[in-house]
């Protein structure tokens, strides 16, 4: 558990870095390629669409070659991408690249959250705080980082340094063992498997859907079997659970803590829903999300996957939650982006110096996030959002009234900013997905995914705005998507989630 958790920091510590890199180089990018702000900004839209597809595609891959090859493929997009970058090809080969880099992070982001989210059932706020407090060290290091080297006249180095800690990732994701949490590392949801010893073929009690076996009715010969559901055998659903315990055990191997781990998953591999199958014998055939019945057993058997659905009534709340991402990330990326071109324009900094104020940004962030899980367990969720939210428009608003000689005021509402908007992406991603059990990986990659997209749509008009008028009418801009995010909060609140009607609902979102 612990070497997952520190892998799963290391990659957020990466792709924080691969978020804001683009942003920390903006200016001398720009003056590099001689391009205007509209045509740099397209670079961050490109990337964002990467991130988009990243995000998408991440359940169907986990879900077909499992999650380890998943991340070593996206930690290998993002290798290639940034050794590209490291080259300063020509431009158009740049905007070419981008979506490979964006894909990389992307897919990266949303596979280690939901594995990591699956793990750990009990201090979920914790561990993904833990995670967004990596992503915030690594988007504050990227900006001092390339001040740095802005300042040497070497800005083209972050690159390089960028290649190589991803191809470390890489490597990592390839070759380590990860203990109990090995399963869910490796899991392959839709993968057929025999179970050793069993006279017939049956997917693996970890795989989706009813468990099948061949079991012997009575009135057959010794040659003949029958098909049935696992569990599904009139009232004595003991009968084929033993069947599956007996055929299973040679397979099992490590005993308790194997049959303890074979919960069968729907598509998500997430261990909250389907059938416990060994551990409660197959009793009950595999559960489903919104209260959707099993088919039955007699005169027709399935092997088909089991795929879990979004229960009825949850489709506002995924809506607005889908908005809420959008538009947060959206709102982010540009204030992170183009807040180095902001304090230029402000207060006439340096291109360093711009940049180092980004890192003031980030700073405060990992700060916020280092107080997450405290914050989350004494307040609630939903009062945490309240107030980071509420606090966030009231620092951007403040923000876009300062004058131009106001630098000090203007540092002050940029570290206030970061503090508050710290937590708000973790947590908003852990009540949503606490009013959407069973759905973890679904739910997060529609959550991301149209942050993704928030993230590519926001940084391309804020280029357009910089452009035509300045950097104040950029601060408005970002006021009033706080204002709206606060609208979207409020009604997300007021909505209940999609609760399964079988077994215990989940934990609740306070």
């Amino acid at each position: 558990m612990r070497k997952l958790i520190l892998l799963g920091c290391l990659s957020y510590f990466v792709i924080g870095l691969a978020h804001v890199v683009a942003g920390a180089l903006l200016e001398p990018v720009m003056k590099e390629y001689a391009l205007d702000y509209s045509s740099a900004g397209q670079w961050i839209t490109n990337q964002f669409i990467g991130f988009l597809i990243g995000v998408l595609a991440a359940p169907a891959l986990s879900s077909r070659i499992g999650r380890r090859s998943t991340l070593v493929l996206a930690m290998g997009a993002l290798t290639i991408a940034e050794a590209v970058y490291s080259t300063l090809p020509p431009w158009d080969i740049i905007l070419l690249v981008a979506p490979v880099a964006g894909f990389g992070f992307g897919m990266t982001e949303a596979v280690v959250g939901a594995l990591i989210m699956d793990v750990f059932v009990k201090g979920k706020a914790s561990a993904m705080g833990w995670l967004e407090v990596c992503f915030g060290i690594g988007a504050l290091v990227m900006p001092g980082v390339a001040s740095l080297l802005i300042q040497g006249g070497i800005w083209p180095m972050s690159f390089p340094v960028l290649t190589a800690l991803a191809g470390i990732c890489l490597l990592l994701w390839m070759t380590l063992s990860f203990g109990e949490a090995e399963e869910a590392v490796a899991y392959v949801p839709r993968r057929p498997a025999l179970l050793e010893g069993s006279p017939g073929e049956a997917p693996a009690p970890g795989l989706d859907g009813p468990v099948m076996v061949k079991q012997r009715t009575d009135g057959e010969d010794a040659g003949g079997t029958g098909a049935v559901t696992a569990g599904a055998a009139g009232e004595d659903g003991g009968l084929a659970g033993e069947g599956l315990a007996s055929s299973a055990a040679p397979a099992a191997g490590s005993g308790r803590a194997s049959a303890v781990r074979a919960d069968a998953r729907g598509e998500n591999g997430h261990p909250s829903h389907g059938t416990a199958a060994a551990r409660q014998g197959l009793a009950h055939p595999a559960g489903s999300v919104g209260g959707s019945s099993p088919e039955p057993a007699e005169g027709r058997a399935t092997d088909r996957p089991f795929r879990p659905r979004y229960a009825r009534g949850s489709m506002p709340l995924l809506t607005a939650g889908m908005l809420f991402f959008f538009l947060y990330v959206g709102m982010e990326m540009v204030f992170a982006n183009y807040l180095p071109s902001v304090m230029t324009a402000q207060a006439g900094l340096k291109e360093a110096e711009a940049s180092a104020v980004l890192s003031l940004f980030w700073g405060t962030m990992v700060a916020g996030r280092l107080f997450i899980g405290a914050a989350t367990k004494a307040a609630g969720y939903r009062t945490y959002l309240l107030v980071s939210v509420g606090a966030s428009l009231v620092s951007l608003v403040l923000m876009s009234g300062v004058s131009e000689s106001g630098l000090s005021w203007m540092l002050v509402l940029v570290a206030l900013a970061g503090l508050f908007m710290a937590g708000i992406f973790a947590v908003a991603l852990i009540y949503v997905n606490e009013k959407l059990p069973g759905m973890t990986d679904r739910t997060t990659s529609l959550m991301v995914a149209c942050g993704g997209l928030g993230g590519a749509l926001f940084p391309k008009l804020a280029g357009w705005i910089l452009d035509a008028y300045d950097w104040n009418v950029l601060l408005q801009m970002t006021a009033a998507m706080a204002a709206i995010l606060l609208l979207l909060l409020l009604a997300l609140l007021a909505m209940r989630g999609g609760e399964r009607k079988s077994g215990k609902g989940p934990a609740a979102a306070e």
